[in-house]
């Protein structure tokens, strides 16, 4: 038991006892509990998210209970119809679906909420059921009648270094600061009675999420660290894996910054992004890196008579080449190639998996000499999306895939540009992903176009990537 569930049990000692606090005094509705069908999907979208759960209590109690959805950080509370009835077997059975039609890389689970429950108990809510949905794109068919896609390899340099997915406790995510019972009280469990006068004592409540993987489904608690001016010094544990919820005096957070990490046995996650009071600051340190392996690679369908430009390019380029050719008002000659530029970069200094990153930014520059200018002025119109790279371009030598779920922001500056790729170097970081690079792909990538067209941009292949992390 934590300092701060010693002092709430003795000042709440003329409203609660123990057991009461622990045992409502009409505990009719006992558990709630759900499980996505599938919990992790990747393929064509959209799909359906399908969860079932019971809701288990004293037979004859009647409440009313709703699904409080997260898709894609986005709260969505769809409420059921009516009140319901636990029967003799004090089990009631509910399930829950809705359809995904894009890539949700945000927060996402699904929840059930018990309310409105006779007698005035207080509502209960299952713990929360994550899910993932990573959407992928159909390929485009070859034209009727024409051949089938090859692959050409080109552009690759030598350089390179290998990365293995590590897979480690998890770390918690979203950590923050509520004044809300309500949603103290969610993450709270059984100690979130204790919000009742924690909440108007002006207490700091920190909140997180937490979400298990496939090798560790639980654990056994969450380690609360001080971070402030750039140290690391533990101040509280969280012993019950199933509150993520942590309590500090007024006074005793004052100018200070936390961070949290999720722990098994000896095993630790790494800490959480932090969290600071106002006025307090987290001393963080940087690492830049100028010195990537890049290349290119490309797609091409060819029909008709004729071989297609060379359009190699050793320097990453990316966009699409459409051409063809009439006669006698018939298609004779039909070129179609699209590419994609990679960047890969291996940290000096630091290690980069378990870092505590707090920004990352990739800095990159056209390529004056080759560019081609895009018609409207906009010099990097050609570019549709960075992703992080799926496979290991640099061992392959091979066209590869992309994650583009990260909906990378961009800013221009003249013939440069940067992208805020935070996200991405966190997953490398957490062990999430595998670090095989960035990939840049065109605005258009149709290998069946129809088309006469082009759009290419070419950049140096010296990008940069800052990451900005906590010590």
């Amino acid at each position: 038991m934590n300092c701060f569930s010693r002092w709430i049990l003795s000042s709440l000692a003329g409203i609660f006892t123990l057991a009461g606090a622990l045992t409502p005094a009409l505990a009719n509705v006992t558990t709630a509990a759900l499980a996505a069908t599938k919990p992790s999907y990747s393929g064509s979208c959209p799909v359906t998210m399908a969860f079932s759960g019971t809701i288990t209590g004293s037979p004859g109690t009647t409440f009313q209970y709703s699904f409080n959805r997260f898709i894609n950080g986005v709260q969505q509370v769809q409420s059921a119809p009516g009140s319901f009835t636990l029967p003799a077997s004090g089990t009631l059975a509910v399930s829950d679906s809705f359809a995904i039609s894009s890539t949700s890389a945000a927060v996402n689970f699904d929840q059930i909420w018990v309310h409105n429950i006779t007698g005035g108990q207080g509502d209960v809510y299952s713990l929360r059921s994550p899910f993932s949905v990573t959407c992928g794109a159909t390929p485009t068919p070859a034209p009727s009648g024409g051949a089938a896609v090859t692959r050409f390899p080109h552009g690759a340099s030598a350089y390179g270094h290998a990365t293995q997915l590590v897979y480690g406790v998890p770390p918690p995510y979203n950590l923050a600061n509520t004044t809300d019972p309500h949603v103290c009280k969610q993450h709270g469990g059984f100690a979130g009675v204790f919000c009742i006068q924690a909440v108007p004592d002006k207490y700091l409540i920190l909140i997180w999420d937490w979400d298990p993987n496939d090798r560790w489904p639980a654990i056994d608690g969450y380690h609360v660290y001080d971070v402030t001016g750039g140290g690391k010094t533990r101040v509280q544990d969280q012993t019950n894996p199933q509150a993520t919820i942590e309590f500090f005096k007024p006074g005793s957070f004052t100018g200070k910054c936390y961070a949290v990490s999720a722990y098994k046995g000896a095993n630790e996650s790494p800490t959480s992004a932090s969290f600071c009071v106002a006025g307090a600051q987290v001393g963080l340190k940087s690492i830049t890196d100028s010195s990537p392996a890049a290349g290119s690679r490309h797609e091409q369908y060819t029909y008709g008579m004729g071989d297609m430009p060379n359009n190699d390019c050793d320097n990453p380029c990316i966009g699409f080449y459409y051409a063809k050719t009439m006669s006698l008002g018939m298609v004779q000659t039909h070129w179609n190639l699209i590419q994609r530029g990679y960047m890969s970069f291996y940290p000096r200094g630091v290690t980069l998996r378990g870092l505590n990153v707090a920004k990352a930014t990739l800095t990159v520059s056209l390529d004056t000499s080759m560019h081609r200018p895009d018609p409207k002025g906009d010099s990097f119109a050609c570019l549709g999306a960075v992703g992080a790279a799926k496979t290991n371009w640099i061992a392959s030598k091979a066209f590869a895939d992309g994650d583009f779920g990260y909906d990378v922001p961009m800013t221009l500056n003249g013939n440069s540009a940067s992208f805020d790729v935070t996200r991405i170097v966190r997953d490398w970081a957490n062990g999430t992903i595998a670090d095989y690079g960035f990939v840049f792909k065109g605005k258009s990538e149709e290998l069946g176009s129809d088309a006469n067209d082009f759009c290419q941009l070419y950049l140096t292949p010296n990008g940069t990537l800052t990451i900005d992390y906590y010590p």
